[in-house]
């Protein structure tokens, strides 16, 4: 990873945005622990699981944190990415505190203990790290038992007792259709990602990213005014794929694919263009002057299936 030079106020900076992105107030609900990914061309869930977990098969997680019904992923789609967390103790607590503090419910104390092996201690010292986990809603279906679901989350059935103490409830099997809060403590966003993200929103783009993003954008430019129109999409799909680039680079690659859409008769993949790159800059235009007329219809025509939220 490489690494960042910057000020003793953009080091501060980065602390600040970190504590308002995991660090929330002690009030917080562990659900609220997720970033806010915006899918990329080509992506999929188990693609962005990969790049934020290190592990695809997390990719559940994402789509149960989302409520989504569908692995299909658009790009330019919001998708939460839920995260455990780490939490230092401030002061001396004790861990039903800690468990109201950080979850909401003193039943979340015996969750706190097995994730942290924290043991029979009554009192968590100053300058702990706690790792706290982030909850998944589970609806129960007719004969599902405590065994069964902590099987579907855990892989094993050792803490069906955890789940239904978590939840304030007895027995072997919740009854039917009850919305249950599953802890999750073993999916966690990796550290150098987590890392990379928050430079990014403290920093911005590097220089050298925005003089490669330029050189990109002219380059592709070249290929449009010598007629190379097959070549184009080819090139710029290949951007789209890059690591994530700013909206507005994005939005200028898609404007530019729109216009090769048009130029080798694809108005209805024109138009899918252009609705991406109002999905990143909404404010766009067009000169009708100086832009060609099948442009402009292509462009109107995304306008107006933006407007009545059309996929």
């Amino acid at each position: 990873m490489s690494r960042v030079s910057c000020s003793v106020k953009t080091r501060v900076a980065l602390a600040f945005v970190c504590g308002a992105l995991l660090l929330v107030s002690a009030a917080t609900p562990a659900r609220a622990q997720r970033i806010v990914h915006r899918a990329r061309f080509g992506e999929t869930l188990q693609s962005i699981a990969k790049h934020y977990y290190g592990d695809k098969d997390y990719a559940r997680f994402i789509k149960l944190a989302s409520g989504r019904t569908s692995d299909k992923v658009r790009a330019g789609e919001r998708i939460r990415v839920p995260t455990a967390w780490v939490y230092r103790v401030p002061r001396r607590s004790t861990v039903p505190q800690l468990a109201k503090r950080l979850l909401g419910t003193y039943r979340a104390g015996p969750v706190l203990v097995e994730l942290n092996r924290l043991g029979r201690r009554k009192r968590v010292r100053k300058g702990r790290n706690i790792v706290v986990p982030f909850l998944i809603d589970h609806l129960t279906s007719a004969g599902e038992t405590f065994a069964k679901i902590s099987s579907l989350y855990y892989g094993n059935a050792k803490r069906a007792a955890l789940i239904a103490g978590f939840n304030g409830m007895r027995g072997a099997a919740p009854p039917r259709n009850s919305r249950l809060k599953i802890p999750i403590g073993r999916v966690r966003i990796e550290p150098e990602r987590l890392t990379a993200l928050l430079n990014e929103r403290v920093l911005g783009v590097s220089p050298a990213r925005q003089r490669a993003d330029r050189a990109a954008l002219q380059e592709t430019n070249g290929l449009l005014r010598r007629g190379e129109y097959f070549a184009v999409p080819l090139r710029l799909i290949r951007l789209l794929a890059r690591e994530q680039s700013s909206d507005t680079y994005t939005a200028e690659v898609y404007k530019l694919l729109a216009n090769a859409y048009v130029a080798i008769g694809k108005h209805k993949l024109a138009v899918r263009a252009f609705k991406e790159a109002l999905l990143r800059q909404p404010t766009m235009v067009l000169d009708p002057v100086t832009t060609p007329p099948k442009v402009v219809r292509a462009f109107a025509d995304a306008k107006v299936e933006v407007r009545r939220g059309d996929r």
